[in-house]
Order: C-alpha cells, then sequence, then structure tokens
C-alpha cells in the first residue's frame, strides 16, 4: 500500500461516530471477556410489589373464602349451629307455623307460661339441692341454714316455693280451658291423655316436696295424704307402706320423698311434657267448639307472636320474683312425731278440697267407712276425666256445663279449708 492511501484510512477510522451503547431495540452484541455480565432482575424482586399492592388491597385476585364461614361470620351462633347441624327444617317450620287468633286466643298462652314456671323450680330446685340434707337430724337445720347464711338462700327457697304453686294453678287453669273448649277429641286424645298424667304427677311432685323441710305442718300433711292411700280398695295398705317406707311417717318416708322430689318425678314431667310439647305442634292448637262453624285468622308465629309469648315469659319470671321478695315463705317449727297435731297443720292449697270433700261424708255409708267410699269415689271421678275422649267423642254441651260446676266445687271446697 502506499503512503498516499494510509492517510485516507486513518482519515476513515478517525470519522466514524463515537458508540455509545448497544441500542436497546437490538439484541446486545457479545460481550467481551472479563466484563461484567449483564443480567435480568430475579423473579423474586417482584414479590415485595405484589405483596404491598395486597396489602393496600390492591390485588386483582380477591381471596375466596367457603360459603359456610361467610354465613357464620355474618351469622354469629345461628350461623355456627346451623353449618354443623343444619337448621333448615327448624327454619322451615317456624316460617310455615301458624297459629289461630280468636277472642280466645290469649287462653293458649297458658302452656308456655307453664312450662316456664316448671323450669323455674328445676333452676331453683337444683340450687337448693346443694345445701339440702335429706335425713331426720338435718332436713330442718340445712333449710334453715339455707335462709339464714346462704346468700340469696331465702330468696331461692322462696322462688322455688311460688313457682312450684303457680305451676299447679296454671296447670289447672289450662286444663280447666282444654275442658270446656272440649280439646279433647279427635285427633287430640293424646294431648288430653299426657295432659291429665302432668296434673297427677305436679299434685306428687308438691306434696311429696312439702315434706322435705320436716316442719310440724309437713309432717302432719305427710300423715294424713298417706293414710288416705290406705282407703284405696285392695292395694290400700300396700300404698301405704310403699309410701312412708314403713307404717309410721319416719326417717325412711323423708328419703322416699325426696327421692320422688327430685328425681322420679321430675323425670316424668320431663317426658310427659317434651310428648305434650310435640304433639300440640304436630296436631296444632285447638280452637274451641263454639267457633268451629266460624272462620278463623291465622297468623305466622315468628316472629310477632313469638316475640308477645316472650314477653308474657319475662312478665311472670318478674311477678314470682316479686311474690319471692315482698312474700317469703318462712319456715315453721321442726317436727315432733310424738307431739299432738296442731290445729293450723293442713295439706297445702290444691288438697283441700279432698279433704273437704272426705270431711263431708258420714261415718258410714250402707256398711261402708265413708272415707273408704270418698276415696273410691275420687279414683272413679278421675278415671272418667282422663277416659273422657272415649265418653264424649262429639264434645257434648253437658261437659261444658260439668265443667263449670266442677270448677265452682273446687274453689268453694278449697276456700273453706283455707278459712
Amino acid at each position: 500500500m502506499s503512503k498516499s492511501e494510509r492517510p485516507e484510512k486513518d482519515q476513515a477510522k478517525l470519522s466514524l461516530p463515537p458508540w455509545d451503547g448497544p441500542n436497546e431495540s437490538e439484541p446486545p452484541n457479545e460481550i467481551a471477556a472479563g466484563e461484567a455480565k449483564p443480567s435480568q432482575p430475579p423473579a423474586k424482586a417482584a414479590k415485595p410489589a405484589k405483596a404491598a399492592k395486597a396489602k393496600d388491597g390492591e390485588s386483582s385476585q380477591p381471596t375466596e373464602t367457603s360459603e359456610p364461614a361467610q354465613q357464620q361470620a355474618r351469622g354469629g351462633l345461628a350461623a355456627w349451629l346451623d353449618a354443623r347441624i343444619d337448621l333448615t327444617a327448624v327454619k322451615a317450620y317456624m316460617a310455615d307455623r301458624r297459629v289461630p287468633v280468636h277472642r280466645y286466643w290469649l287462653f293458649n298462652a297458658l302452656g308456655g307460661l307453664t312450662l316456664l314456671l316448671f323450669l323455674l323450680q328445676v333452676a331453683s330446685g337444683v340450687l337448693l339441692l346443694l345445701y339440702y340434707r335429706p335425713s331426720v337430724e338435718a332436713a330442718h337445720s340445712s333449710v334453715a341454714h339455707i335462709i339464714g347464711e346462704v346468700p340469696f338462700g331465702d330468696l331461692v327457697r322462696s322462688v322455688h316455693i311460688w313457682s312450684g304453686d303457680l305451676f299447679i294453678a296454671f296447670l289447672l287453669a289450662h286444663l280447666f280451658v282444654a275442658l270446656i273448649q272440649r280439646s279433647y277429641r279427635q285427633p287430640r286424645e293424646l294431648q288430653w291423655y299426657t295432659g291429665v298424667l302432668l296434673f297427677v304427677c305436679s299434685i306428687g311432685m308438691g306434696l311429696s316436696g312439702h315434706l322435705l323441710p320436716w316442719t310440724e305442718s309437713a309432717h302432719v300433711a305427710a300423715r294424713v295424704s298417706s293414710e288416705l292411700s290406705a282407703r284405696v280398695p285392695v292395694v290400700g295398705h300396700f300404698l301405704k307402706v310403699f309410701l312412708r317406707g314403713g307404717e309410721q311417717i319416719s326417717g325412711a318416708s323423708l328419703t322416699r320423698f325426696y327421692g320422688f322430689h327430685v328425681a322420679v318425678l321430675p323425670a316424668l314431667v320431663t317426658v310427659l311434657m317434651v310428648v305434650h310439647m310435640w304433639l300440640v305442634h304436630r296436631q296444632g292448637i285447638s280452637v274451641p267448639k263454639s267457633l268451629e262453624d266460624e272462620p278463623v285468622h291465622t297468623v305466622p308465629y315468628w316472629p310477632h307472636v313469638a316475640l308477645r309469648d316472650h314477653a308474657r315469659h319475662v312478665l311472670l319470671a318478674l311477678v314470682v320474683l316479686t311474690l319471692a321478695v315482698l312474700l317469703p315463705r318462712g319456715l315453721g317449727q321442726v317436727a315432733d312425731p310424738l307431739a299432738p297435731a296442731s290445729a293450723a297443720a293442713g295439706p297445702q292449697w290444691y288438697f283441700q278440697w279432698v279433704f273437704q270433700f272426705i270431711k263431708s261424708m258420714p261415718p258410714k255409708i250402707i256398711g261402708v267407712d265413708g272415707d273408704k267410699v270418698a276415696v273410691s269415689g275420687l279414683l272413679l271421678g278421675l278415671g272418667l276425666f282422663f277416659c273422657l275422649p272415649i265418653i264424649d267423642r262429639k264434645g257434648s254441651r253437658a261437659v261444658f256445663v260439668i265443667g263449670w260446676l266442677a270448677l265452682l266445687v273446687f274453689i268453694g271446697a278449697t276456700w273453706s279449708g283455707l278459712a
């Protein structure tokens, strides 16, 4: 190459534009060895940005939650139970249940109020059991300890006694309303049978519980009541010994009455109540016979009727509490089996009519003891009362009249015995 051509090539090399690096639109050329090779940022570097977006609520994919969990979060306890035991049938029943509304519809609340009084008895009775001792030596003193030493013991005992008396009163009223409305007819015969058995068991609960404080009046009432069982034909003496645990009222009698009062009879009452309520819900609330030919309006039970029922329950509970505060039940003298019976001692108010009926009998009736005739008559009347759905299938007017007469006799005999 000539010297004249070299300057031209050198000049051409010097005239090239400076290199500013690879173009971003084109793939980069190979980089010489020894230089640091650039690399793309790792994929993990983008995760903090996504986490920040998710934290700020800007994530494009919402978190999926199961439907039962969402219902539980919204509905609380009801939704929690529904997710585990499926309350669909209960909700459907409450939504579909309708009750009749007529001019006597307030009497339909007697059954629910009676149930509330039974629950008050159970709750207060459980608290009393914590301190009561069923023995002749300790029964009276343990009740005195409850009244005088245990905090709110006097109040709880008064609630127990008042709820027991009102339980029998409301049960009697409920049974009387069913009688005059002739609610024992088909298809509600089983409701009538369970109701009558509930009444018998409630009387037994009252009589057995009356002896537990071992007071003078309770001892006399238990002796006279158990003596009446001896007047039952054929099995009278066996019944008396079975109830007393012997020939006389003693510690064995107290133990047996205690077992009847806290275990046997409450269990029977609970079973009968469950069966009775199931039958009521199964057959529906009855309509009085006098209104069967009239159009009866029905309303949904939930929520309006249910709220009214709950309001009545709260009011009755307040009444029981007020009676327990203003009229507390005292404790009489300890029983002395060897002492003569006091003239003031006697049975409870709901058993007064039985004693008045027996006292009205002459000593002898056709050569038979008057008290045996009276007890046999009472048992016969109870049997006819129980079998009323079989005797009166159509609901005659005579039962309505007899029911009112029986109520007047009951009130008059009870008032005479208490006076």
